[in-house]
């Protein structure tokens, strides 16, 4: 019995929605989105939102992985959002710092705005 409790505790953790990103309230399209240096003075990725995909071009189609950025986020008619995070081992994912949490990006933009990540190199 206890194991069925443990089970279905897992599993709706692991169904948790993905909460939207701290304000920001919508992604349109048009909504712009940097990626840089924690220094501020690389800009690693850079992105407009189109048709629901947010297409990022970076060289290589990636980011440098494990490297520490800020991601800014402009949606029109809103202020920019900094968030901090840290890049994965794989270069095509952020993992943002939201709160004591971390949260993956591209899960964050499918799940809670309904808009799919892409690379490109330029």
């Amino acid at each position: 019995m206890k194991c069925w409790l443990w089970l279905f505790c897992i599993g709706w953790a692991l169904a948790a929605p993905v909460l939207p990103l701290p304000n920001v309230p919508a992604l349109p399209d048009a909504s712009r989105v940097e990626v840089i240096g924690q220094d501020l003075k690389v800009k690693h990725a850079t992105g407009v939102v189109s048709r629901k995909t947010l297409t990022l071009v970076a060289d290589r189609a990636r980011l440098p992985a494990s490297s520490r950025v800020q991601v800014w986020i402009a949606a029109p008619g809103e202020d920019v959002q900094n968030i901090a995070g840290v890049v994965n081992a794989n270069g095509k994912d952020i993992f943002l710092e939201v709160g004591k949490d971390k949260v993956s990006f591209e899960e964050a933009l499918r799940e809670a705005y309904g808009v799919r990540l892409e690379w490109k190199a330029p």
